[in-house]
């Protein structure tokens, strides 16, 4: 699973990153944090580029002319399987979510350490059990020592193979 975090605090950054690389490891997830940034511009980039499927936790006040909600909407614009975890310390705006249609899996309230590790815990394995799901009936699952990436079989247009150079 790839996975992108945009939070615009730098320690609140590095301390989320930590905890899905903590969570994944301890949990046995496959997967990787392709990319923790402030800056909604650059994952809405990179995922065009890569065209990268993902796990997107989204800070709502992310410190730029787009919040999270709206680059919520914009991933899922580019990303028909994004699976969106927004994460802020602003419960009364969990809302917005329903409101703009963000079809976020859930909203993480930033209160304490412990309490994040949970719900990101919950959130991680949660995913993890949809895309086993998934994956056995209409995705082909492709894995390298980097992530697992998932393709729907309606997605593809043919296979090719070709020789490795030395």
């Amino acid at each position: 699973m790839n996975i992108f975090i945009c939070e615009d605090n730098k320690e609140q950054r590095k301390n989320l990153k930590n905890t899905i690389e903590e969570i994944l490891i301890n949990k046995g997830i496959k997967g990787k944090v392709q990319l923790s940034t402030n800056s909604a511009y650059e994952i809405l980039d990179y995922i065009r580029k890569n065209k990268s499927n993902g796990v997107y936790f989204l800070d709502i006040e992310i410190g730029q002319d787009i919040n999270g909600i709206e680059l919520a909407r914009r991933i899922n614009d580019i990303d028909k399987n994004a699976i969106i975890v927004m994460v802020t310390s602003h419960p009364e705006m969990s809302q917005l979510t329903f409101k703009y249609h963000i079809r976020a899996v859930d909203y993480i309230v930033k209160d304490s350490i412990e309490g994040i590790y949970k719900k990101v815990d919950e959130c991680l394995t949660f995913i993890d059990e949809e895309f086993s799901k998934n994956i056995e009936s209409e995705y082909i699952t492709i894995e390298n020592n980097q992530c697992v990436e998932r393709i729907r079989y309606d997605d593809i247009l043919f296979f090719e193979t070709a020789k490795k150079e030395q």
